[in-house]
């Protein structure tokens, strides 16, 4: 179990605390807190982001490289399809298989989730359980799209104590200084961000 666990540890910046080894059947997941950190044998590089389309980016492994294509929005999908790529080997899945399943990601819920209106508008609907870092990568994905009007409809990030208000207004602020045309705040809470 523990040589298992090796291969998927992270190399900095998280503290062994928070990293646990789950046994499912026979097969041995690591979960971390996960930020910025990577995978010693699992390499993320040249990415591109293509706007609400999603992004690009080649993940390098020493068995393999696999040049992928992740339909949802934000570098942070990075992470995840990293992950995806270190279990897919694990599993003795084929590079063709595990470059068709990253593909075939589809956002859970309201999770960057994207709706196509009709006369070209499009909503990136990211309103589950709203956060200051999830309302972030949505502003800043908002913010590099390609488009006529740039409208941010902000609701309440429960679940933040004592930094509610501030963590609010700096939703508000960030908005602004991403250059958001529109911000529609719902909400007591979301008050703080007009």
């Amino acid at each position: 179990c523990r040589e298992m666990a090796a291969e998927f540890r992270a190399v900095e910046r998280v503290p062994r605390e928070v990293q646990k080894v789950a046994i499912v059947g026979e097969i041995y997941t690591k979960y971390c807190h996960l930020g910025n950190w990577n995978l010693e044998r699992y390499l993320a590089a040249e990415h591109c982001e293509i706007g609400v389309g999603g992004i690009t980016c080649c993940v390098t492994t020493d068995k393999d490289s696999y040049a992928l294509t992740i339909p949802a929005p934000g570098e942070h999908m990075i992470y995840s399809a990293s992950m995806a790529v270190a279990i897919g080997e694990r599993l003795g899945l084929s590079h063709e298989e595990i470059v068709r399943g990253v593909a075939a990601y589809t956002p859970t819920g309201s999770r960057m989730r994207i709706l196509k209106l009709s006369e070209g508008r499009t909503v990136l609907d990211d309103c589950y359980n709203a956060n200051p870092q999830s309302v972030t990568a949505a502003l800043e994905i908002l913010a590099k799209t390609e488009c006529g009007r740039k409208v941010a409809v902000l609701g309440d990030m429960g679940e933040l104590g004592e930094l509610t208000e501030q963590a609010h207004y700096n939703m508000g602020a960030l908005a602004v200084m991403l250059g958001i045309d529109y911000v529609v705040a719902i909400g007591r809470k979301a008050a703080k961000i007009a």
